[in-house]
């Protein structure tokens, strides 16, 4: 059977199945319209001519290589459609790992074919085959309502592909340009932003690509971004992306949201991430092509590459491209690179670290950090930023790096590049000395340092608390937060400077993020100075705070409860509001209930709220209400529960003589000594501390016995 035979029965073959493996679709779809373009390409390659006997020689190894391909497909759909869908279930791994071979030797394919093609091109016959994406889109558009065979399929497709290739003749001849100027990319680069956009507004879907990319390589300024969301960019680049676009177009425009999400805030996070879950995996061929043109390319492709990489990391394949190799060549470009290079470059391992350890330590051991600090010391203001974003990245849950980042000098440049910049981009700058700050109290004496005096580094910190976007008062109070941590004089010129009230505000109203940074940052200041937690009590942070307790989120509720325990600390005022404020029912809830640093937060701010230090106190802690639920749920409560229950009774009766004597009249010896019978090890300690605790109170029958029962169950531990 000829060639040309097997290839038209494999296609149909494919055709018939393509949609047979549920879970794969969308991507066999895809690759068999593929596949069909490059038999229409072989086709008309055909039609154009005699070709030299080299042309020749690669049109056939393009042709034998297209069949073989075709069979692989077929018989990759054929094995796994006859197999039972249970057993497909468990070679899912192996089944997407053959399919993505199939893919890269059709990538190879494309790339074959370009050899052929170019040959005539330059004799003036057919013109180059356009990659499948941007064809795909307008057979889909022409029959999106029609359910075709694969004959129909593939006439209509050969019809757009002759009619693209008359259209660009005819275009062409009046033009009176040769044939390899035929694209209109260099044009458009030398468009203003506002041109571009209204360009892209009205561009052919096959065009929508090139031109999204001149965008991004224009907007290398602030002004730049700023113009782009003036022509109501949002709208355009989310339209792009629901439409349907091709992977790249759809990609770039992600891209662009995510400057108007992460830096100036005017999309929200959620739509963003419905946003991006529109878009596509990048196959591997995809990443390959962008490994090589990084390493291989010349400056523009570097460049492109560079953009496509960050394009990439926001999407979410940081740990798909670290894994390929991107980081070297990254590196490379950020040493040696043409100024454009070296802020894409910035840009993708900033993104690529972001909440990914293993990332920050890989992008740290390919040396990224020297070259960092180096362009956040001399580089533009766009670069500056990026670098700022990346050394946050890379600080924010690595010790080494934050030593390795204050090494190198980062600290003076980003200070200064936050006092010097007043607009959105020095908030990455705010956040990355926030990173550096966080259990590091050199850093925060550093940091501090800078300033002159405290009150000219915090300055600038505090003012865009009351002015700035939501992403400069999110890292402004995170900065804050962990400047504040253990240092009383930076939380003093932070209390000077008026911090407290925006952040309480920040606590009632703010985004999700910025009420968890807002509360770790009072808690950091409340638990530095007495006249910090007056402050704070008087300006109204502990209602808003004992809400999101309530109703927040499990970190905004650890860092609330963390906030009114500092607050509660030896003050009798800030006590008796939280009692008055009900803050007391959501705090036993968060014992019983809540992850293991909720309830430790939880415990010892009820042990705050419990302790009267100074005996001429006036507050009175309402016990009954406390140890009664606790009490409740020693007796009913599931294993876990009994042992929490234990836990807060022991901080109950460590505060004061009178919760001991409620604790044991309402009979909590025997349920401890139950849990101490029945429980984990961990249970049974929970249970021993707290009988250690009431043993000195003898004020029941009870009692008698504590001392022979500790001894006794002390021994069998032992003896386990």
């Amino acid at each position: 059977m000829s060639t040309a035979i097997n290839v038209v029965q494999g296609l149909a073959k494919i055709f018939e199945l393509r949609e047979a493996i549920r879970h794969q679709r969308r991507v066999n779809r895809q690759t068999y319209l593929q596949l069909t373009e490059i038999h229409v390409e072989l086709q008309l390659l055909e039609r154009s001519g005699p070709l030299p006997d080299n042309a020749v020689l690669r049109r056939n190894a393009t042709v034998n290589k297209f069949a073989l391909a075709v069979h692989n497909f077929a018989q990759y759909l054929q094995t796994y459609n006859d197999l039972n869908r249970f057993i497909r279930l468990f070679k899912r791994s192996e089944m997407e790992n053959e399919r993505q071979l199939i893919v890269a030797e059709i990538d190879q394919l494309f790339r074959m074919l370009g050899l052929a093609t170019s040959v005539t091109v330059m004799d003036g016959n057919a013109s180059a085959a356009k990659s499948a994406a941007k064809l795909l889109s307008k057979l889909e558009d022409v029959h999106a309502d029609v359910k075709l065979t694969h004959d129909q399929v593939q006439a209509a497709l050969l019809q757009l592909v002759e009619k693209r290739k008359n259209d660009e003749a005819e275009k062409e001849l009046v033009a009176q340009k040769p044939v390899l100027k035929r694209s209109s990319a260099p044009a458009v680069n030398n468009y203003s932003v506002p041109l571009i956009m209204e360009t892209l507004a009205s561009r052919q879907a096959a065009e929508k690509e090139q031109t999204l990319l001149a965008l991004i390589r224009k907007c290398v300024t602030s002004n730049s971004r700023v113009q782009v969301y003036q022509a109501d960019g949002i709208r355009t680049f989310s339209r792009l992306i629901r439409e349907g676009n091709s992977f790249y177009t759809e990609l770039y425009a992600l891209h662009c949201l995510s400057w108007f999400t992460f830096i100036y805030s005017k999309m929200s996070d959620s739509d963003f991430e419905v946003l991006r879950g529109c878009i596509r995996e990048a196959a591997q061929p995809e990443i390959q092509s962008l490994l090589r043109d990084l390493q291989y390319g010349d400056e523009q492709e570097k460049e492109d590459a560079s953009i496509l990489c960050s394009c990439l990391a926001t999407r979410g394949e940081g740990d798909r491209l670290r894994n390929a190799g991107v980081l070297s060549p990254l590196v490379a470009l950020l040493l040696n690179g043409t100024a454009n290079q070296k802020l894409w470059s910035a840009e993708s391992l900033g993104t690529m670290a972001s909440n990914n350890d293993e990332n920050c330590v890989a992008i740290a051991r390919e040396g990224a950090i020297p070259p960092l600090v180096a362009l956040l010391r001399s580089g533009t203001d766009m670069q500056k930023q990026e670098a700022a974003y990346a050394l946050g990245n890379l600080a924010a849950d690595n010790d080494e790096n934050r030593a390795t980042i204050s090494r190198e000098g980062a600290i003076p440049p980003l200070v200064a590049f936050v006092k010097a910049v007043t607009d959105a981009q020095n908030q990455w700058a705010v956040y990355a000395l926030g990173a550096l700050s966080l259990n590091n109290e050199a850093n925060r004496v550093a940091i501090a340092q800078e300033g002159i005096t405290l009150e000219g580094a915090i300055a600038p910190l505090v003012k865009l608390l009351q002015t700035g976007t939501d992403a400069q008062k999110q890292w402004r109070s995170y900065a804050l937060g962990n400047l504040a941590c253990d240092n009383s004089a930076i939380a003093a010129a932070i209390e000077l400077d008026d911090a407290i009230l925006p952040l309480v505000d920040l606590v009632r109203t703010g985004s999700d993020a910025q009420k968890q940074e807002a509360a770790y940052t009072l808690g950091n200041l409340a638990a530095s100075s007495e006249d910090n937690r007056d402050e704070i009590g008087r300006d109204g942070a502990i209602a808003p705070l004992i809400e999101l307790l309530r109703v927040g989120n499990n970190d905004q509720q650890h860092w609330a409860a963390y906030a009114l325990g500092c607050i509660a600390h030896n003050s009798d005022a800030n006590r008796a509001a939280i009692v008055d404020e009900g803050g007391l029912p959501s705090l036993v809830t968060l014992v019983l209930s809540g992850a293991d640093e909720q309830k430790a937060q939880a415990l010892r701010t009820l042990g705050n709220l419990a302790r009267a230090d100074d005996k001429n106190s006036k507050v009175v802690f309402p016990s009954d209400e406390v140890i009664m639920p606790l009490m409740e749920f020693l007796r009913f409560g599931t294993t876990a529960q009994k042992a929490n229950a234990a836990a807060a009774l022991r901080k109950l009766a460590s505060s004061n003589d009178d919760n001991c004597e409620a604790i044991v009249r309402d009979g909590a010896i025997p349920l401890l000594e139950g849990l101490v019978n029945t429980g984990n090890d961990t249970q049974k300690q929970s249970g021993l501390d707290a009988l250690e605790k009431l043993r000195p109170h003898p004020i029941s029958n009870d009692l008698a016995s504590v001392g022979g029962f500790l001894r006794s169950v002390a021994v069998s531990l032992v003896a386990i």
